[in-house]
């Protein structure tokens, strides 16, 4: 999964669907970074990502060979 923001992003956390950190990614300080969910299960995974300027929620459903993603949430401060 790649992000992409006009802000800089500080950091990404990849949650499962019971919310448990599965992974994370802090002091990126880029406005460009890329998070792997190929190597995990089947399921349902939730992507936080904090810029400067706010949060953005991603809903992502892995299903074998394919993502389907979805926003959530966005919050600007």
């Amino acid at each position: 999964m790649s992000f992409s923001n006009t802000k800089e992003i500080q950091s990404v956390k990849v949650y499962d669907a019971q919310g448990r950190i599965i992974q994370k990614q802090i002091g990126i300080n880029s406005q460009n970074t890329q998070v792997s969910i190929h190597s995990s299960n089947q399921g349902v995974y939730y992507f936080k990502v904090i810029t400067y300027k706010g949060v953005l929620l991603k809903k992502v459903i892995k299903i074998k060979h394919k993502t389907l993603s979805v926003c959530i949430a966005e919050r600007v401060f």
